[in-house]
């Protein structure tokens, strides 16, 4: 065995390692496109009880290409007072202020405009194996402070290529920015925080998410991630490369 398909082993060993212990680690060398489509399911049926007839809407749809150093928002995490912005007033101004100049760590901000409950918004996007993860969020309004969004999606794979496709379905989640506030569209103001949670299915029949018989909520969007264009570095060239 030669020396430098040795090495190629011992680095993809290394590096498949690295990624099943970091899921936003990304060995991939070269770049791709994708297509990203969010499109909205809430609409008046059966499936979403007490619609609100005050003119439902999701907030503009702000999102990210970024790197592992950035963190837009988390599960268990508080959320920071620039997504507060948008789970509270649906406003992302102060969010695209704040990750924009970031240049070192974020390739691509992108911003829609309010859209309907069933609306559909596409936007293309490059990344690579610096700018490999997608984050974006937009607030089902009028709420309290209730949210759908992606947290660090990772267009890598482990076998150190771009994914082909995702589909992700979109449950609410709340940014805990108004945790005292009803479970209704219509609410008092509150101040008190915790830390973001994934709403779940209530057994008040007071609640917009009242359930019967253990019924789970339905996602609320969806969002459609597809590859357009892919440029790989050949691999075996790369990994020598790294080792000399």
């Amino acid at each position: 065995m030669s020396k430098y398909i040795l090495v190629v082993i011992l680095l993809a060993l290394v590096i498949t390692k690295t990624f099943a212990a970091n899921s936003t680690a990304c060995c991939t060398s070269g770049s791709a496109s994708y297509k990203i489509v969010f499109t909205g399911l809430w609409a008046n049926n059966n499936n979403y009880p007490n619609y609100p007839t005050n003119f439902p809407h999701w907030s503009p749809l702000i999102g990210a290409v970024h790197s592992p150093k950035v963190t837009v928002y988390a599960y268990g995490q508080y959320a920071s007072n620039q997504v507060k912005s948008v789970a509270e007033n649906g406003n992302a101004g102060p969010l695209k202020a704040l990750l924009e100049p970031m240049t070192s760590d974020v390739k691509q901000v992108f911003l829609s405009g309010t859209l309907g409950p069933t609306a559909t918004y596409s936007v293309t996007v490059k990344v690579d194996n610096h700018y490999n993860l997608l984050s974006a969020l937009t607030m089902i309004a009028p709420s309290p402070d209730w949210c759908v969004g992606v947290d660090r999606i990772n267009f890598c794979t482990s076998s150190c290529g771009f994914i082909a496709s995702k589909t992700i379905d979109l449950y609410l989640w709340d940014a805990g920015t108004k945790a005292a506030a009803t479970e209704q569209y219509s609410y008092s103001g509150s101040s008190t925080r915790v830390p973001i949670y994934q709403i779940k299915a209530s057994s008040q029949s007071s609640s917009v998410f009242y359930r019967t018989n253990g019924q789970s909520l339905p996602p609320y969007a969806r969002l459609q991630i597809t590859r357009q264009s892919q440029n790989i570095v050949n691999s075996r060239k790369y990994f020598i490369h790294l080792a000399l």
